[in-house]
């Protein structure tokens, strides 16, 4: 059910940030290079914001974040499915 969830919110956002970026890109000729670095402090400087390094660090700090979840969720999994295995197979639930 997360999964979904988190799927359809990032697919949503994604959007959301291609037509910010598509906008930008129509209004401003220094957005029309084939590559930017850093995208997004872009995009919220343009919008009014002023302080284009702290959110590039607030979004380097998510970022770290995310993978310290993902690398986390990924280890519980496995443990589960080494626990549940060696259980069967070789522990107390083992029959011949």
């Amino acid at each position: 059910m997360l999964i979904l969830f988190f799927t359809i919110n990032g697919a949503y956002i994604g959007s959301r940030l291609g037509l910010c970026w598509e906008i930008l890109s129509e209004k401003f000729d220094e957005f029309n290079q084939p590559h930017v670095r850093d995208p997004y402090p872009l995009i919220a400087e343009k919008a009014g914001l002023s302080k284009s390094p702290r959110i590039a660090q607030l979004l380097r700090v998510v970022s770290i974040g995310k993978t310290f979840f993902f690398i986390l969720s990924n280890c519980f999994v496995l443990v589960f499915v080494f626990v549940s295995f060696t259980l069967t197979h070789y522990g107390i639930f083992y029959f011949k």
